[in-house]
């Protein structure tokens, strides 16, 4: 399935539109709601990079510039696999780090593409990350979907359950650094950071 029709947008639909389509099946999807459930995680990851592909303009430019020259577009997924989302990785022979790149060759040229035969040797699990993020005492009290993006540069909805204390975290599982060798990523804590709700007289 390609970007667009994940996320339920046109493909002329403006960036408000995707990111108010994100947030809608973002909060059906999330892992905090839908715990155990491997079909709801995954489609979660797979609307998340669909959003990440169309929320940049390159890559989104890039993505329907292929789609005409094929006269169709490109399929999109979620796992590196042939028929989902198209993405690169290579593994640094000198660090040994694997650098990912969700998109990639959006040909899909070189799809899951690995530097050095030793390296594919080793597995080890990704490490886990962590951003804050600031929310009202409002949103605190009553709970939100908020957009976060992530040292790596992916932009995650994150849905915040209401009664959330100072300092709380939520862990998303799988959205932390990549897997070495094929192992499982890291995951994702959100630390909360509760701010006063503003006045009338600075909206």
């Amino acid at each position: 399935m390609n970007a667009y029709k994940l996320l339920g947008v046109d493909r002329l639909a403006n960036l408000e539109k995707i990111k108010q389509a994100y947030r809608t099946l973002a909060k059906k999807l999330h892992p905090d709601v839908n715990s155990g459930n491997k079909e709801a995680s995954d489609q979660f990851k797979r609307i998340t990079a669909a959003y990440n592909l169309l929320a940049d303009t390159k890559k989104r430019a890039e993505y329907d510039h292929n789609a005409r020259l094929r006269g169709s577009t490109p399929p999109f997924g979620a796992d590196g696999q042939k028929g989902d989302v198209w993405y690169n990785f290579e593994i640094d022979e000198t660090s040994g780090e694997r650098i990912k790149d969700l998109y990639g060759d959006v040909a899909g040229t070189r799809l899951g593409r690995v530097k050095g035969a030793a390296a594919t040797s080793m597995r080890v699990r990704g490490q886990d990350i962590a951003t804050q993020l600031k929310i009202t005492e409002t949103e605190a009290r009553e709970g939100i979907c908020k957009l976060v993006t992530t040292m790596t540069g992916l932009t995650i909805a994150v849905d915040i359950p209401a009664g959330q204390i100072n300092g709380q975290s939520i862990k998303i599982r799988g959205f932390g650094i990549e897997g070495f060798g094929g192992a499982e990523p890291g995951d994702l804590n959100v630390i909360i950071e509760i701010v006063p709700d503003p006045t009338i007289g600075s909206i």
